[in-house]
């Protein structure tokens, strides 16, 4: 199969015009969204179907929920990341064109964000990142424990291949716990499974919305800022076995040795 690129390249020269800070920051923006679009490709294939019965049912939505907090995550970091950006293109600010420049470039990410942004659900969004994703403790479970779900799986699963152990008991007494526990303080009329339904597809939104307008950005960055030429493109042959389908590809519940 053929797949069409836009090229850009970030040069050293291109990285003495920018300013080494505004090309970390740049480069640390386009992580968050790389990821983003990584991640929420393996939370697709995650989302196996077919895993019914047990124990591949609660194995493999356990594993989706793994997913979901690494978007989430990689979705707060870009909102940090644009910021260091925009700070670095200030302190290189030496003209009224650059200011222009740094103007449009933070309406780019404003306007394409502003779902996101302006979402009751971008605070609880951070609370996810700060006590769930990349960093949880002990005290934090100690708090939410009283709210686990009601029938809780409990179990740790072990296994002589290491790859097939699984301890589905984290999913509900820690991040199940976790959401009770927020969504127990939210109030309102909507069940705890109506809020999280709620929360998914505003995550959904806020992934997409991520590197959509990063690479709106990223036209700001290679065309006014770095004056580019946007007319090189460059095509890929790639074989049909390494092209998946976000409706049929999914990921394996259980390995094998071979």
């Amino acid at each position: 199969m053929n797949f069409e690129f836009l090229e850009m390249q970030l040069l050293e020269d291109d990285i003495e015009i920018l300013g080494k800070e505004a090309s970390s920051a740049f480069l640390v923006l386009a992580l968050a969204a790389d990821e983003t679009m990584q991640l929420i490709n393996l939370w697709i294939m995650a989302m196996n179907t077919q895993a019914m019965g047990e124990p591949t049912l609660k194995l493999a939505s356990a594993r989706s929920h793994l997913f979901l907090r690494l978007v989430n995550l990689k979705v707060v970091e870009a909102q940090y990341a644009m910021k260091g950006l925009e700070i670095a293109l200030k302190r290189r600010a030496k003209s009224r064109s650059d200011l222009a420049i740094l103007e449009k470039i933070s309406k780019t990410w404003a306007d394409g964000m502003s779902d996101v942004l302006e979402s009751e659900w971008l605070g609880f969004s951070k609370k996810m990142r700060n006590k769930m994703s990349g960093h949880c403790g002990t005290q934090d479970v100690l708090a939410w424990l009283d709210s686990a779900p009601r029938n809780s799986d409990r179990r740790f699963l072990f296994h002589k291949e290491y790859a097939n152990c699984s301890y589905p008991a984290t999913d509900d007494l820690v991040f199940g716990s976790f959401l009770n526990f927020h969504f127990n303080r939210m109030g309102g009329k909507s069940s705890n499974h109506e809020k999280f339904d709620e929360f998914l597809n505003w995550l959904n939104a806020a992934s997409h919305s991520v590197y959509r307008t990063f690479q709106l950005v990223a036209v700001d960055v290679f065309f006014r800022i770095l004056k580019k030429e946007p007319d090189k493109t460059i095509q890929f042959e790639i074989g049909r076995e390494l092209c998946g389908s976000s409706k049929t590809t999914k990921l394996p519940v259980f390995f094998l040795r071979d």
